[in-house]
Formats: structure tokens, C-alpha cells, sequence
């Protein structure tokens, strides 16, 4: 008997008041803005990662495409491979570097993930077959997540192949 007094006492003390706590509405309301906030504060941070992620890379095809205009000057072609350019590519996630079409073309691709743009950049002078392309840099998206890359990198759209984004050339 005592002990249901001393119960009944703790409820009544107005340290016990159940007026002072959250009630469960007010903490799902709670938990439902911040699951709206997350759900629009998560895209926009992953679309800022990948686009940091091409900014990086495309700064390093900058790079490969200025060692590859002084090969070219002092060789009189081409580059075969990125080694002959004296230059090492640094570790740009999740990109791999290359050097296609007798090293008139600098490629910058990612290693299987998704939504990461691939970079070209092509050379300063000549080439037979690529004139229209002589130091174009451009951004291939071949997904929606990809091409929001090439967007966000100040890329236009190529009005025959939606995928393809021009990049503003270098300042040479």
C-alpha cells in the first residue's frame, strides 16, 4: 500500500509534469524537416564532390595538353604515351589518364564510377582528320548525373549530340 501512495505522490510532483516533454508529434515533425533538409542538401553535396572531382582532373588536362603543345614544337609530332611528356599524372579519384590518337587527344576517364563525366582535350596545332577540333576541351555525359557535371563546369551543349558539353578553352 505504501508504495502505491509513493507512486501516485511521484506523478503529482511537478517535477514529474508531463507538459515539460515532447510529444511524439512534435518529434516526428521534427524528424520529417530534417529528412526534407537532407533530402535536398545530399544531391547538391554529391554534384559538388564530382564536380570537384573533373575541376581536378580537367586542371591536369590542362597540364598535359601545355606539355604536349611543347613535345609537338620541339618533336615535330605527337606524343605516344604520357610518359614521353616528362609529366606525372597525379592521383586524381576517380579518374586514369591517356593519350589517344597518336597523342593528339588527352583523355581523362573514370574508373567505374558513375555519374563522373570523361574529359578530352585536344592538341594546340594540326592534325589530319581533327582540324574542327584543334584545343577543344570538352565533357562527355553520358548520364543525367554526368551531364549535370559538365554543366556545373561552365560546359554548352552540343546541339547534335545532347551528351557532349564544350568546355571554355584554356587561355593559351
Amino acid at each position: 500500500m505504501v508504495k502505491k501512495a509513493v507512486i501516485l505522490n511521484l506523478f503529482q510532483n511537478p517535477a514529474f509534469d508531463s507538459s515539460a516533454g515532447f510529444t511524439l508529434i512534435e518529434l516526428l515533425v521534427v524528424v520529417l524537416i530534417i529528412g526534407i533538409l537532407a533530402s535536398v542538401a545530399v544531391p547538391k553535396y554529391m554534384l559538388a564532390v564530382r564536380k570537384t572531382k573533373a575541376t581536378a582532373a580537367l586542371a591536369f588536362l590542362e597540364k598535359l595538353s601545355d606539355a604536349q603543345s611543347v613535345y609537338f614544337l620541339a618533336n615535330g609530332e605527337y606524343p605516344p604515351d604520357i610518359e614521353s611528356l616528362d609529366i606525372t599524372p597525379p592521383v586524381v579519384k576517380p579518374y586514369s589518364f591517356s593519350l589517344e590518337d597518336g597523342g593528339f587527344t588527352v583523355r581523362a576517364h573514370p574508373n567505374n564510377q558513375g555519374g563522373v563525366p570523361i574529359l578530352y582535350a585536344y592538341g594546340a596545332y594540326t592534325w589530319p582528320h581533327y582540324g574542327h577540333l584543334i584545343n577543344q576541351r570538352y565533357c562527355i555525359g553520358g548520364t543525367p548525373e554526368a551531364a549535370a557535371v559538365c554543366r556545373a563546369l561552365g560546359g554548352r551543349q552540343d546541339a547534335t549530340y545532347s551528351y557532349r558539353f564544350y568546355l571554355p578553352s584554356a587561355q593559351k
